[in-house]
């Protein structure tokens, strides 16, 4: 199961206990869905499985390539004497677009070390781990330390407790939270949050620290053995490396190194929590406890987005594929999401209307005939996602509500 990540797995069995003693689980049965994960396996073609390392690397390539040629680009462009012509504005438009551009690349770079995590790049373990170490270090983002936290995430996807990488907040849990409290009284922290919310979370909030192991109360460490304490280790000097390599690279200042690498890290980041904070919320995100959660279920609380524009292609199906990556992240590449998510549309097709609520399924011609919220397979033309990733957070933030209720408190 754990697929070279060593772990503890008996470290998140046992469920959070509310503050006042009030129970935590919910007692309300769902109903089971009338088909399984190897059902849908089955209807999957077995060419999307095939993992291809020249594939792989040719993604990995092109991605360095056109964050190359647009750091080469631009540093042609501002010692040149037509840059000490440009009015400030110009400058100004040339700059954002620049550290945009580069973001996302970074962004892009990120996912083809996501692969290497999920040990879809390639057959070869070393490999992955290497170019893992490689990709996410070149972001500074310690790899294996990551790998860690992000595999629990998807074990446990959409379970109140167990669920790494995003908090959920639903009203029993927020309401003993201080600090998420003012956090989401704050509209302009939430409004900019994609900017500084992921280093934030490798820094340690709120799984633990990705940069230094076996820190007091990071629950990340709680249930890491030593050998992923020696590994986080080995990626955080991987990250100070190329840290060190972009530094000396841009002509060794702080202004070169600010100007071309740390801001357009800002953008990586905006990138990263935009995509993954709509992959897994929208209006009506539902979370589950012991009581009621299940692999399958969670996963399919996976949004899968079209942001369109040529994006999807270019950060490799990140988003619109990623309901059938939740199912299979050990197993399937990024280039063979489509292949893998036209399968699982057509496989879910059948059974759309169906409620985990109620077992009884509603008559239906589509999927898109159902609010979001109602369908098995859950898609939504996003390309307003530069709006609705700041929109949502300030209306929204990390608040969910329980797939069921809790029973009431006992009362003395």
């Amino acid at each position: 199961m754990t697929q070279g990540i060593d772990v503890k797995p008996a470290a998140l069995s046992v469920p959070l206990t509310a503050k006042d003693g009030a129970p935590t689980t919910s007692v309300q049965e769902l109903k089971p869905l009338p088909f399984t994960l190897a059902d849908i396996r089955k209807a999957i073609p077995p060419a999307a499985f095939e993992k291809n390392l020249a594939k792989s690397m040719f993604y990995l390539v092109f991605d360095y390539a056109m964050w190359g040629l647009t750091l080469y680009t631009m540093w042609v462009f501002t010692h040149s004497p037509l840059w000490g012509e440009l009015s400030f504005p110009l400058k100004a438009v040339a700059t954002v677009l620049y550290w945009n551009v580069v973001g996302f690349f970074m962004w892009c770079i990120f996912v083809v070390g996501h692969d290497c995590g999920h040990k879809t790049f390639s057959v070869y373990p070393l490999v992955n781990d290497v170019l893992g170490n490689l990709c996410h270090g070149s972001i500074a983002v310690p790899f294996f330390p990551w790998q860690l936290s992000h595999h629990y995430h998807h074990l446990y996807h959409n379970h109140v407790e167990k669920d790494f990488s995003y908090l959920w907040f639903p009203e029993d849990i927020l309401a003993e939270r201080p600090i998420a409290q003012a956090f989401h009284k704050a509209p302009v922290a939430l409004a900019i949050f994609p900017f500084y919310g992921y280093f934030m979370y490798l820094l340690g909030m709120p799984d633990g620290c990705h940069y230094l192991p076996n820190l007091p109360g990071h629950r990340l460490w709680e249930i890491a053995s030593s050998t992923e304490s020696i590994k986080c280790l080995i990626s955080t000097a991987a990250v100070i490396a190329c840290l060190a390599g972009h530094f000396y690279a841009l002509g060794g200042t702080w202004t070169n190194f600010a100007y071309y690498y740390g801001l357009p890290l800002l953008y990586f980041d905006w990138w990263l929590v935009t995509v993954t904070y709509l992959q897994h919320h929208h209006e009506e995100s539902i979370v589950f406890d012991n009581h009621d959660w299940s692999f399958l279920i969670g996963g399919l609380e996976t949004v899968d987005r079209t942001f369109g524009f040529g994006i999807d292609a270019l950060h490799h199906h990140i988003t619109d594929g990623h309901v059938v990556h939740h199912l299979f992240f050990l197993q399937i590449p990024h280039y063979n999401l489509p292949m893998a998510t036209k399968a699982l549309r057509a496989f879910l097709a059948p059974y759309e209307g169906y409620s985990i609520f109620t077992g009884e399924k509603t008559a239906v011609t589509a999927a898109e005939d159902l609010p979001l919220a109602q369908r098995l397979y859950k898609h939504e033309d996003t390309r307003d996602f530069i709006w609705r990733i700041h929109s949502y957070l300030v209306r929204l933030g990390f608040r969910t509500k329980r797939a069921t209720p809790l029973p009431p408190k006992k009362t003395n």
